[in-house]
């Protein structure tokens, strides 16, 4: 994917020896050059414009074009649309906003040509990016980010969302250095070809606690890792769609070597993965079918995720829930899970963490358990000042649990199974409606050492 490096190759060359004869230049006299320190540049505008300067007002745009190398931007809550085009990052730069939910950068789906729908970044330089939406791009490679040749891309607790591309990937198309991604999600990108969601070529490094999920690629996949090192960490690759009778969400051609820990790659449309020689190690991974070479320890090939949709579920960014009864729960490798989820709920929450980027917590199960009640009031099944005694004891639970009282969380779990027994006894409920909420309730206080 070096595009264009043969025509530039001179000029690179030329600005080096410039640079090594005023080096010279210097040291001969008895001189040292100072390195810059880095600065933290704050945007105070949301206005996409151009002037060439930050002393009053600074835009996004004007704060990378005079940033030094190595220095920080600072991007704060806001919708900053981007209607002069993408933006060009040539150095190496720090964009850090105030959060996924909060700080936006909005390629406005203008078709910004070639490469990089909000950022096109280029030469060997190490980019950061933390905290950040960067959604609504267009571009023909890279929706929201063309990165080919850099040193290093990182992306932590962002959101890559509905950006398109007709080649590369949708939403990052990287090449040949190193790439970490953690705790992001990447949704709703488009592609026609390669990738839909993420891109990376001959590249080293890693994926952690993220989520790819509705991305769609209608010649390639959802994420293609060719010809790269990189393990795969405590992702959930889910409601992804690829078409073509070769075709993969998960694409690795000629890895040099794929870890796959922890990760669930299922309930996608198309087959999970496309793994075509190389060399790739697996350990506790859920599929939905058996195209992932998922032959390691706790390995769980051709098995249901039991998933939510992607929803917002706490954390920065957006995840899928495991759902009662997934056999995703406690079902990852404790010595390779990270310390926390991609929401930052610390792992693990039971004996052993959970299989994917959402580690699943007593919280968690009560809410799907007042989800339960709530889907049988609405279904007409359940009375509403019937279900109302039953989730105030769940939220009472709540209540304790997030004081750290356990033991008396336990008791009001004791509490709603005896509310949730009369009910059944008397008719209110069911023995089938009321069973399943007695086999989570009684899961939960399993996990909670009840």
């Amino acid at each position: 994917m070096q595009r264009f490096n043969e025509l530039l190759g001179n000029g690179f060359k030329l600005g080096a020896r410039g640079f090594l004869a005023t080096a010279l230049a210097v040291t001969a006299l008895g001189l040292t050059a100072a390195p810059a320190s880095a600065a933290t540049v704050v945007v105070n505008t949301t206005t996409d414009q151009s002037l060439g300067s930050c002393s009053s007002s600074c835009s996004l745009r004007d704060a990378v074009a005079t940033a030094n190398p190595g220095d920080t931007i600072q991007v704060p809550a806001g919708h900053y649309v981007l209607t002069l085009g993408n933006i060009a990052i040539t150095q190496s730069l720090t964009l850090a906003g105030s959060g996924a939910r909060t700080t936006l950068i909005d390629g406005n789906h203008t078709n910004n040509g070639f490469e990089g729908g909000l950022f096109n970044m280029s030469g060997a330089i190490n980019v950061e990016l933390s905290d950040l939406s960067l959604i609504n791009g267009v571009a023909n490679f890279g929706g929201a980010i063309e990165a080919d040749g850099l040193s290093a891309l990182t992306i932590r607790r962002c959101t890559v969302d509905n950006n398109r591309a007709n080649n590369g990937a949708g939403g990052v198309d990287f090449a040949t250095g190193t790439l970490v991604v953690e705790e992001s999600t990447f949704s709703n990108n488009t592609a026609t070809a390669i990738a839909g969601g993420l891109f990376a070529d001959t590249a080293t490094g890693s994926i952690v606690n993220s989520t790819f999920s509705g991305n769609t690629a209608s010649s390639g996949a959802a994420m293609a890792l060719d010809e790269s090192t990189l393990s795969l960490i405590n992702n959930t690759i889910t409601a992804n769609h690829v078409s073509g009778a070769s075709g993969g969400v998960l694409r690795a051609i000629f890895p040099q070597l794929l870890t796959l820990s922890n990760n669930v790659i299922a309930g996608n449309v198309g087959a999970d993965c496309l793994v075509v020689r190389g060399s790739i190690v697996t350990d506790h991974n859920l599929a939905s079918d058996n195209t992932c070479r998922l032959t390691g320890t706790g390995d769980l090939p051709g098995v249901a995720p039991l998933l939510g949709p992607l929803a917002n579920n706490g954390g920065s960014t957006d995840t899928h829930a495991l759902l009662t009864g997934s056999p995703a729960l406690d079902a990852g490798n404790n010595a390779t899970c990270p310390a926390t989820d991609q929401r930052g709920v610390t792992r693990p929450q039971g004996p052993a963490c959970d299989i994917g980027a959402f580690e699943v917590t007593p919280q968690d199960q009560i809410a799907a358990l007042i989800g339960q009640l709530n889907a049988l009031v609405t279904g007409g099944s359940l009375a509403q000042n019937k279900a109302n005694p039953l989730i105030t004891k769940l939220n009472q639970v709540v209540t304790k649990l997030d004081a750290g009282q356990t033991t008396a969380a336990c008791g009001q779990l004791g509490a709603f199974i005896n509310q949730l027994n009369a009910d059944i006894g008397n008719g209110t409920l069911t023995p089938a409606q009321g069973q399943p909420l007695l086999d989570a309730v009684n899961a939960l206080k399993a996990s909670m050492g009840c």
